[in-house]
């Protein structure tokens, strides 16, 4: 991941799990949930650190390559078809609903996603 340009935390206070694949055109991706909280062991400041992620892979025939993701509020999101669904309430802020889901298309990840009111670039 390093090789990819992955600028997370590596070290026991990280947590990765398999997502799922999901083929696109000719995208073929594998999604992998991080999470990082800083233990008191490794916290730099007064109080931990933590960020999650969804990570982004495309799987090749020499394995897997690190493409980027999207820092996220969290939850495991399921597959369902091309989109991926995150657990996160259904509601609405002034008559417009919030968006929990990330769809992809054959043109690759999308650059900007916006997740439970926030938007979150795609970066690595």
């Amino acid at each position: 991941m390093r090789d990819g340009g992955f600028r997370g935390a590596m070290n026991e206070d990280a947590n990765v799990w398999p997502i799922g694949n999901m083929d696109v055109g000719k995208w073929r991706y594998r999604f992998v949930h991080y999470e990082w909280l800083e233990s008191k062991k490794n916290m730099q400041g007064s109080s931990p650190h933590g960020r999650t992620d969804l990570l982004i892979f495309e799987r090749t025939k020499k394995g897997l390559v690190y493409l980027g993701g999207y820092n996220t509020h969290g939850g495991r999101p399921r597959i369902e078809g091309h989109t991926l669904v995150f657990p996160y309430k259904d509601y609405e802020i002034l008559g417009i609903k919030v968006a929990k889901t990330i769809t992809f298309d054959e043109t690759g990840p999308p650059g900007r996603i916006l997740l439970d009111g926030e938007s979150f670039g795609f970066g690595k």
